[in-house]
């Protein structure tokens, strides 16, 4: 066996570069139950497209210095071939953690799809105690997977069984740029982890992967590459980073944290209206099968609405002739709505009682019936491996039953990111909406999934890399619309790290509403520069404590989409009056709340796990917001120990110091000072 070891871990190869160890030397504990290779290759040709090589079946050359191994396969067996694939991996050791690098020549008549690595398998548990075992996933805001050894995986994918060899492996898989709001994930309990992150600033298509080995009853975590070599070609890879660390997954957020600090990330600066925006109405104007709900000269009531609410801001859709996502992309003001003269009118009366407006326009897809489709969509869109378009499809219905049940979802085109004809008619539309007075633009879609883009008229060089020049659009898109005026929003759909560092405000999705997998704090703490909504729930009443008091304690912004935007607030009055009181706490104590760093639990000690409490600091000043989502009262044990206690507040006012018990449902936000 091959070793690397210091003072905190102790990682070894076998002679077949199977990872047979990998020891958290400060907790003691050996994570590798049942050793197994560190890699699988996919390659493709003129029989099968998914043709799987196993490094069991091969004979490496391993070599070790002081503190790196070095795994080489001059060529590589496939049953009985031996194909002309040169693999490299180096392991490298540094702290509590090894970099791991693979290199891949291809001298064959095949095409290499994908890579799979580092494999780390044959997880039985951390500790002892699968049960124990957490794994946070970074789909949107965050994800919190209890004993995902005991997991169905199903839960997560829309396949069903045993269309992939479910038999022997069931997989939870994770596409970034976009579900994936980070390239990083853990395996981890109360304290310690094991942490995966891939170190890679070219943004090609990178899929996050946990495995459950089904016969042997372990867990395999790694990443997949899609280099997509043909013969002659050579790929390098980025680094890998594979920690065994003491302490909970704060721990790796803090080292995914530090490298986009030294690599890539920017903190978005946003106009002050933004730092202290609390959320928005979002209302649908006409509708993709025609009917016009409300036109512009009603936009004024609507913020009113919103006003009253504590909100400043109404986002709206559907304000084009076509309606929502019907003619996609003619964005331009519909005259049956009161033209652009009306919408104007709207804006500037909206303006002169305070508020703001933004606007929709979908970064992704496009009607296929409009001349951008015909002239120029039809070639820029995304194609894949069949070379057929992608589809996004929706359909929104009234009254009636043909069009959405008895014909299907409306189907639409998607575009593909890397073409400089989308990228300008992107820049177009947002220049026309700032211009018209609007405070900003929202592209939907915008952190969607990085699929992959078979179409080789298409500037990028990989089906993988269709994406990877979106973080470079987005900060074009955020200059254009800031070059018309510097107070308007840049604002995108899904919650990506590397987009948003151009965003002003996130639509967020996953994680964005209570559910008992739900942990937002996640990316919150990861990311606390980057403004994130509340999606999903403001729709109705239902739950809407809950869902309000969610949204509170984590710092998201609320995205009031009342009867999926067909709505206002006057149809949920008691919502309406609940988010009046919860924004005038935001209102009073803004600094700490909305402009505050949200650190999850730093700074406190809680006394109660049925009490969800999250911490908001700046300079010397905490804000610790305190909720009870429990069916019964709950003492309201939290301790602050560098600090002093100076106020707390709740939606019914200032409360006397202290405050020993929270109701259920009840939402406390409790003021500190350093000591």
């Amino acid at each position: 066996m091959f070793y690397l070891e210091n003072d905190q871990i102790r990682f070894a190869l076998s002679e077949r570069a199977e990872i047979v160890q990998f020891q958290n030397k400060i907790t003691g504990h050996k994570y590798i139950a049942q050793p197994r290779g560190c890699w699988k290759l996919i390659f493709r040709d003129d029989v099968s497209d998914e043709n799987a090589i196993w490094p069991e079946e091969q004979a490496p050359q391993v070599a070790k210095t002081e503190e790196l191994i070095t795994v080489t396969y001059r060529h590589l067996c496939y049953r009985d071939r031996i194909l002309q694939i040169g693999l490299r991996f180096r392991f490298e050791l540094s702290g509590d953690q090894v970099t791991a690098w693979a290199e891949i020549d291809n001298d064959q008549d095949v095409e290499i799809a994908e890579l799979h690595f580092p494999i780390v398998g044959g997880i039985a548990s951390l500790a002892g105690d699968p049960a124990q075992d957490i794994l946070v996933w970074p789909d949107g805001l965050g994800k919190r997977i209890v004993a995902p050894l005991h997991t169905d995986f199903g839960e997560f994918t829309s396949f069903r069984g045993y269309e992939a060899p479910d038999q022997h492996h069931r997989n939870l898989y994770l596409l970034y740029p976009g579900p994936a709001s980070m390239q990083w994930y853990e395996l981890c309990n109360e304290q310690e982890g094991l942490y995966m992150g891939s170190y890679d600033p070219s943004l090609q298509s990178t899929c996050l992967n946990v495995e459950k080995d089904m016969k042997r009853e372990t867990l395999s975590l790694s990443f997949v590459k899609l280099p997509f070599l043909k013969k002659g070609e050579n790929w390098q890879s980025s680094p890998f980073v594979v920690s065994a660390h003491a302490g909970d997954w704060h721990v790796g957020a803090k080292k995914y944290r530090r490298w986009a600090d030294d690599t890539w990330w920017s903190a978005p600066a946003p106009p002050v209206w933004v730092k202290r925006f609390k959320g928005w109405l979002r209302v649908i104007l006409k509708h993709q099968y025609g009917e016009i709900l409300r036109d512009y000269a009603q936009l004024p009531a609507l913020y009113k609405e919103a006003q009253a609410s504590g909100m400043d801001t109404v986002f709206i859709l559907g304000w084009i002739p076509g309606g929502f996502s019907h003619k996609w992309p003619e964005y331009y003001p519909d005259p049956a709505m009161g033209g652009e003269d009306g919408l104007k009118t709207a804006i500037d009366e909206i303006h002169a009682a305070g508020g703001k407006v933004l606007v929709f326009v979908s970064y992704y897809v496009v009607d296929r019936d409009t001349d951008f489709y015909r002239e120029v969509g039809h070639r820029i869109s995304l194609k894949n491996v069949w070379n057929v378009e992608y589809s996004f499809a929706e359909t929104y219905s009234g009254e009636g039953v043909w069009r959405r049940v008895a014909s299907g979802r409306m189907p639409l085109a998607c575009m593909c990111p890397s073409t400089p004809e989308w990228q300008e008619k992107m820049l177009d539309v947002g220049r026309r909406i700032v211009e018209m007075g609007a405070d900003g633009v929202l592209y939907d879609i915008g952190g969607y999934t990085p699929v992959l883009c078979f179409d080789s008229s298409h500037p990028h060089d990989k089906p993988s890399t269709a994406f990877a020049t979106k973080a470079e659009n987005y900060r074009q898109l955020r200059a254009n619309v800031k070059a018309l005026n510097s107070e308007a929003a840049m604002c995108m759909e899904h919650t990506v790290d590397v987009y948003g560092q151009h965003m002003d405000i996130a639509h967020s999705l996953d994680g964005a509403w209570p559910d008992p997998r739900a942990f937002p704090a996640l990316y919150r703490y990861t990311f606390p520069e980057h403004i994130c909504m509340n999606r999903e729930c403001g729709e109705d009443e239902d739950d809407y404590l809950t869902k309000a008091n969610y949204t509170f304690v984590y710092g998201l912004r609320f995205d009031m989409t009342i009867f999926r935007c067909r709505g206002t607030l006057s149809d949920i009055p008691h919502y309406a009056a609940y988010l009046g009181k919860l924004n005038r706490i935001r209102d009073a104590h803004g600094d700490l709340l909305l402009e505050g760093t949200f650190v999850d639990g730093e700074g406190i000690e809680l006394g109660n796990p049925s009490i969800v409490a999250k911490s908001y600091r700046i300079a010397e000043h905490l804000a610790v917001v305190a909720w009870n989502p429990a069916s019964e009262r709950q003492p309201l044990l939290i301790r602050a120990p560098e600090y002093r206690l100076v106020k707390t507040v709740t939606v019914d006012g200032e409360a006397h110091l202290p405050l020993e018990t929270l109701n259920p449902n009840q939402i406390a936000v409790l003021i500190y000072v350093s000591t």
